[in-house]
């Protein structure tokens, strides 16, 4: 029930992509939010790759009243199917059940054991 301000969403998480062009590096920051994990809450991706697909930035016509104008159709046009989301987390859960596919019991999982290197 929480919410994350406008004031701090920001240093949540960065993404930043490289490329020896303007347009390499749209594609790869498209395809990089495209395969973000994140169930369960809501982001703003579905908005960026729509930004970022617009024939505005692709097509370098940006200024800083874009989001103004034209944000109120990529924020409709991106809404999320609550439905396929909870499919989603459904099979995750799924996953790591207590069974296997084929019903036999699944060893448990320890989060730590798959930090290597990383200690909180």
């Amino acid at each position: 029930g929480d919410t994350v301000s406008v004031h701090y969403d920001p240093l949540i998480a960065k993404l930043i992509a490289v490329g020896e062009t303007r347009e390499l590096a749209r594609r790869r920051l498209v395809e990089a939010l495209r395969q973000f994990p994140i169930l369960g809450i809501r982001t703003n991706i579905p908005f960026l790759i729509a930004l970022l697909e617009s024939p505005q930035v692709t097509g370098g016509e940006l200024d800083t009243g874009l989001i103004d104008r034209d944000g109120r159709a990529w924020r409709q046009a991106c809404r999320l199917d609550p439905g396929a989301e909870v499919l989603a987390l459904a099979d995750a859960a799924r996953r790591n059940s207590g069974n296997t596919a084929d019903g036999a019991p699944r060893a448990a999982v320890d989060p730590w054991a798959h930090l290597g290197a990383l200690r909180v």
